[in-house]
């Protein structure tokens, strides 16, 4: 009996040694920060400790958290951690901010979508979920190839796109923080990749008691990159396939037809139910009595490939395909807008609107189509006639 109780005790003694040889954080470890380059105020020093596997073999928890708040002097940095060493860190901060405090703030929705001219709009709705109105509630957005870096205090400095989403964000209400940014060279279309998302408030100012207290908080989301968006080179490749197409003269483009298909911008948009809205009325009030030859086409190419584009309209837009093809056009213009716009449903026979001056939602519904209302980008194409335009 005595033996078997001497093996138990031996077993469990086994186990407490592996547990706290795997599991307990029992070996210390400390790094210094700071922000600045000079040496006042001095460093940070930050501790933490590991597990002693861990630190043997460098598996399991680390020492430090993902990323830690770290104060010094009048203001504080949120420092990223790999490991036991400071990766990067971003800031200054208020110095009595709070990391990731419960019940202040939600991210609801992310996106990356395309936008005109090779941009591509980065958006961040942020909800609050607490009993404070937050003041000033701003959002940094971390993504692959954006941002830069800089060494400061012999630690890296991270300075990602940062955006205002409300300056006082009333409990319950939502803002959306939106951010115009160029395409990447290097990432690959609809593929995901991290996005980290950091909420952040600094808090009133002094005598405006009642907001929430300054805070920064880290949401990690994997976001799909939806590739370039209309750029000068979109168009120069989608008219170069064009131009293969075509039994005529190549089409060559003219800034004045450029300038009119930006004049049209505004009148689009006030009646983007009415197809070519207003184009006689903005014909003859832009050219006067010039009255040159001129075809418009207003065109949603977001996502779609230019080199393949123009077999799309080929085969669902038969009357801009005609357009294009037309060798009494030798000149175009354009312009890259964004606007509301009918998004006919899918699976509907009205793939084209056949004309100007057609309610389009109308014209959808007699069709048994569904429809909504979403904001496009607008590709407004003008082509010039064989009377040459000014």
């Amino acid at each position: 009996m005595d033996r078997v109780r001497r093996t138990v005790a031996a077993a469990v003694i086994v186990i407490i040694a592996v547990v706290l040889f795997a599991a307990a954080p029992l070996v210390p470890y400390s790094t210094t920060f700071t922000m600045y380059s000079a040496s006042t105020p001095p460093p940070t020093v930050v501790g933490g400790r590991s597990t002693v596997l861990y630190a043997l073999t460098g598996l399991g928890e680390g020492p430090y958290l993902s990323a830690e708040l770290v104060e010094q002097g009048n203001a504080s940095a949120l420092v990223h951690f790999e490991g036991y060493h400071v990766s990067y860190y971003e800031g200054p901060f208020s110095p009595e901010s709070v990391l990731d405090p419960s019940d202040v703030v939600k991210v609801t929705n992310a996106s990356i979508v395309q936008w005109a001219f090779g941009l591509l709009n980065f958006s961040v709705t942020l909800t609050n979920a607490g009993s404070l109105p937050i003041w000033n509630a701003s959002v940094i957005i971390h993504y692959p190839s954006y941002g830069k870096n800089q060494t400061v205090g012999g630690h890296i400095m991270w300075g990602a796109p940062e955006v205002g989403c409300s300056v006082a964000l009333d409990p319950g209400k939502s803002c959306s923080a939106v951010v115009s940014l160029p395409q990447s060279t290097s990432l690959l279309t609809d593929e995901e990749y991290l996005m980290t998302v950091e909420p952040f408030s600094p808090g009133a100012p002094p005598g405006k008691p009642g907001f929430e207290p300054p805070f920064v908080s880290v949401y990690n989301l994997q976001i799909r990159y939806p590739g370039a968006g209309l750029s000068p080179e979109w168009v120069k490749t989608f008219i170069q396939t064009v131009d293969e197409k075509r039994n005529a003269t190549a089409l060559t483009e003219n800034r004045t037809l450029d300038s009119f298909a930006a004049f049209r911008y505004d009148s689009i948009r006030a009646e983007y139910q009415i197809s070519d809205y207003n184009f006689t009325a903005d014909y003859n009030r832009f050219f006067g009595s010039a009255s040159p030859l001129i075809f418009e086409e207003i065109l949603y190419p977001a996502g779609k490939d230019p080199s393949t584009y123009v077999d799309y309209l080929h085969v669902h837009a038969p009357g801009h395909w005609s357009g294009l093809m037309n060798p009494l056009y030798t000149q175009y213009g354009y312009f890259f807008g964004t606007g509301p716009s009918v998004e006919i449903g899918p699976g509907c026979s009205a793939t084209e609107i056949p004309g100007p001056n057609i309610n389009i939602t109308q014209y959808v519904i007699s069709h048994g189509c569904s429809y909504v209302i979403a904001d496009e980008i607008w590709f407004i194409l003008i082509l010039g006639g064989v009377a040459q335009v000014p």
